[in-house]
């Protein structure tokens, strides 16, 4: 190891000063290349990165405001179809379905199961479905004959904030099936046959 570094040292003495200079320039320039690249690539990679995040986050800001404009085009198309009006003191709201061969209507009434007690638990949802076994106008028999031809059904809900009586039929026998829905509701017949039947039903 003595020997190698004596005639390492024995050589470079032994060259011209000048060799000596030029061998250290080229090094200097060798070294200031290689950082001028290296700086280089470094400014390349997080531009690169800057301006593709720019662009996915330019490209996803079209894509929500075109999401959001969609949406409300859609809430509102929806709302333009829909009519409210009072029939005194009544709020009926009105959706049109142009091209639907069905009708479905509902009469809501405030209250529901919240206003049932202990002692009358069950009452309401027992008059409501009652009410639709037959009224002054339809008896039971005729009632189920006429739903049956039309394809119409007439039927009841009960929730916690709510009571509803309901109504699908087609277009075409709306007229009819409107004129059975309102006796339902105005004029139930409450018979003790059709009560007694419904009561059956519900203990089941």
């Amino acid at each position: 190891m003595k020997k190698s570094t004596i005639r390492g040292e024995t050589e470079l003495s032994s060259l011209p000063k000048h060799s000596i200079e030029m061998r250290q320039q080229v090094r200097g320039r060798l070294a200031h290349r290689f950082v001028a690249t290296f700086l280089l690539i470094a400014a390349l990679l997080c531009g690169g990165a800057q301006s593709s995040q720019a662009t996915t986050q330019q490209s996803r800001q079209p894509l929500v405001s075109r999401d959001q404009q969609n949406i409300q085009s859609v809430v509102a198309k929806q709302a333009a179809l829909v009519s409210e009006f009072d029939v005194n003191g009544l709020k009926v709201l009105v959706k049109r379905r142009e091209g639907s061969l069905t009708v479905a209507a509902g009469l809501f009434i405030r209250g529901g199961s919240k206003n049932i007690t202990a002692e009358n638990a069950g009452i309401e949802a027992l008059m409501l479905a009652s009410s639709t076994e037959a009224t002054t106008s339809f008896p039971r028999d005729r009632m189920r004959n006429e739903t049956a031809r039309m394809g119409t059904v007439i039927g009841s809900d009960v929730t916690q904030d709510y009571s509803a009586l309901s109504l699908r039929c087609t277009r075409s026998n709306f007229d009819r099936s409107w004129q059975m829905f309102t006796d339902v509701a105005l004029r139930p017949s409450f018979t003790k046959e059709d009560v007694a039947l419904v009561r059956h039903w519900t203990a089941r």
